[in-house]
């Protein structure tokens, strides 16, 4: 179901995930903060050096 979806309106190519916040990994207790109390809006990311 979900495959037909995403043909139908354009494919994958045409997805971008929505980025809220990028964080270096240190600081993963602030993300999971924010996230459990719903404050982002997309993707929070962790970077790895």
């Amino acid at each position: 179901m979900k495959a037909a979806i995403i043909r139908q309106h354009g494919g994958a190519a045409g997805l971008r995930p929505v980025i809220d916040s990028a964080r270096p990994l240190e600081d993963v207790r602030a993300a999971t903060e924010r996230m459990e109390a719903g404050e982002q809006f997309g993707k929070i990311v962790l970077t790895v050096p």
